[in-house]
């Protein structure tokens, strides 16, 4: 009955995802293109078109491709150290696009970003909010409240990832603090 349910993607995700417990640099690599379905992968898409291009700009195609594997598996790396022992497959590209987010964190402090607000009836409309506020929030409310409360692990979502991606995306930053803008799109 189990086998039933059992799909042949969640058996390439078992295969090809990340598992601390049984770590290869294959899966390490491969765990950053998979998915756990559409709106997994169209939330992270969203995510990097808003954030993406400008990082892209500062970095070139090549220097972005480099900064983009580092933080996933700087944000792979991170989380897997809450759960060593675990057998479940991390992936998602969402540890990767955090490192993303946070190189913009650092170089575009005064950039704003357009948010849509649906607090129905009472308040629909688009604001311009200052980029860090945005990404403090993402960091800090999304993710570091999260991964404190349930003690690093919660209901399937890798918030030590985001974090660890995050904190890599800062460091690449900093290290490239004073890198003009390299080509890319405009």
């Amino acid at each position: 009955q189990l086998r039933q349910q059992i799909s042949a993607y969640d058996l390439f995700v078992f295969r090809y995802g990340y598992r601390p417990a049984n770590a290869s640099l294959l899966t390490l690599f491969s765990s950053l293109f998979l998915h756990a379905g559409w709106f997994h992968l169209v939330g992270n898409m969203i995510y990097l078109w808003i954030f993406g291009n400008n990082v892209e700009i500062r970095l070139g195609p090549i220097g972005f491709l480099a900064a983009y594997l580092a933080s996933g598996i700087a944000a792979t790396l991170f989380f897997s150290l809450f759960v060593p022992g675990s057998e479940a497959p991390m992936i998602g590209a969402s540890g990767a696009i955090s490192g993303v987010l946070g190189c913009y964190f650092v170089w575009f402090p005064r950039n704003q970003v357009k948010v849509f607000v649906f607090l129905f009836p009472f308040i629909v409309d688009i604001f311009l909010i200052p980029a860090p506020l945005v990404l403090g929030l993402y960091l800090v409310v999304d993710n570091l409240l999260p991964f404190l409360i349930n003690a690093g692990s919660s209901g399937g979502v890798a918030h030590g990832a985001h974090i660890g991606g995050f904190i890599a995306g800062v460091v690449i930053a900093g290290i490239f603090r004073n890198r003009a803008p390299r080509g890319g799109k405009g």
